[in-house]
């Protein structure tokens, strides 16, 4: 069944498909939050700590796009175990490269 059947309800009318889809949104815009605020936020410092927290925040995001929004959630498992560890791999490189410069 594909997420634009319309016969598959929740007990509150809300189409089944949409729950994961509003679920992923709203923690992209709470993570969208944290983010901002960790960069802006004055009295955490500017240590290198916290270049790689809103890294880490970043690309869990990324992982949340390409699970729900570009559907790898019904992908073979080694296409996503691949992404997982492409987004796991470019988010240590760029820890890595921001404390060495």
């Amino acid at each position: 069944m594909s997420a634009f059947d319309t016969d598959r309800r929740t007990g509150d009318g809300v189409h089944v498909a949409m729950v994961p889809i509003v679920g992923a949104w709203v923690t992209l815009m709470a993570l969208t939050l944290l983010g901002w605020w960790l960069g802006r936020y004055d009295g955490l410092g500017t240590g290198r700590w916290l270049t790689a927290v809103i890294l880490i925040v970043t690309f869990i995001k990324v992982f949340l796009v390409g699970y729900i929004f570009m559907d790898l959630r019904h992908t073979p498992r080694p296409i996503l175990l691949a992404f997982a560890s492409g987004c796991f791999v470019v988010c240590m490189v760029l820890i890595a490269l921001a404390n060495i410069l």
